[in-house]
């Protein structure tokens, strides 16, 4: 059985029985060398999985969306049935290209007809996803466009004279072949000190973003636009 965190306060039926067979079949089976397969977090990050390898457990593609499915269906509390209602709806409108090695899902019409028609009820009447579209609007409706973007960006290298021409550090600077052999070998196996390693850290250590919503620390300013702030689950979510 699975051990559920207490806050999805989950209500047994006949889809997490269903859901927690599928669990326990992969991972006991054996699949053949060469099957197509997906890593599958068995407690969902946004229920408070982890990343650590009890909570993995590899999935066939078809396998895969049958799981989410089933999440979808689970008698939870209304925040984590539209998480999973998010992510299935995700899993729906895969398509394989160049960048994602992976197959085409094989969608049930009846399953995504029901589940775009609860998505849609979602997004247009729940007030929590209404106030999120809105601020995320307004964000991209506050980003430089078209020929004013590129103006913009054109902009922060205006009147820079510091790297033109003699000024730049390789001006004049032709490499060989070999200089670039040599140079590449000689960076090979490069370690750096313990002493310049301790001083990246204590450089990274001073940049640290606190999410005022939930009180995560963030190193990486990047991380910290995207899942805090604004975007973060505790100020979404309902109290």
């Amino acid at each position: 059985m699975i051990n559920w965190p207490e806050k999805i306060q989950l209500v047994e039926n006949k889809y997490s029985k269903w859901y927690d067979q599928l669990i326990s079949n992969a991972l006991t089976r054996a699949l053949p060398v060469g099957t197509y397969i997906e890593r599958h977090h068995i407690i969902p990050k946004s229920f408070g999985g982890s990343n650590f390898k009890n909570n993995l457990v590899k999935l066939t593609a078809r396998e895969h969306y049958i799981a989410h499915a089933l999440l979808w269906k689970f008698n939870i509390e209304k925040q984590f049935h539209i998480k999973m209602n998010h992510a299935f709806n995700a899993m729906c409108i895969m398509k394989d290209s160049a960048l994602h090695n992976k197959p085409k899902y094989k969608i049930n019409s009846k399953i995504f007809a029901q589940l775009k028609l609860e998505r849609n009820i979602l997004v247009t009447t729940d007030p929590i996803i209404q106030e999120r579209l809105k601020r995320v609007a307004k964000e991209v409706g506050q980003r430089p466009k078209g020929e004013n973007f590129k103006r913009l960006a054109s902009l922060r290298f205006t009147g820079r004279t510091d790297m033109i021409g003699k000024d730049n550090p390789n001006f004049g600077n032709k490499w060989s072949d070999e200089m670039k052999a040599m140079m590449s070998q000689k960076k090979t196996g490069q370690r750096l000190s313990p002493d310049v390693l301790q001083q990246r850290r204590e450089k990274m250590s001073k940049k640290q973003y606190i999410c005022e919503h939930c009180g995560k620390l963030s190193k990486i300013k990047t991380n910290y636009i995207r899942w805090h702030g604004i975007n973060c689950r505790s100020n979404l979510e309902p109290s």
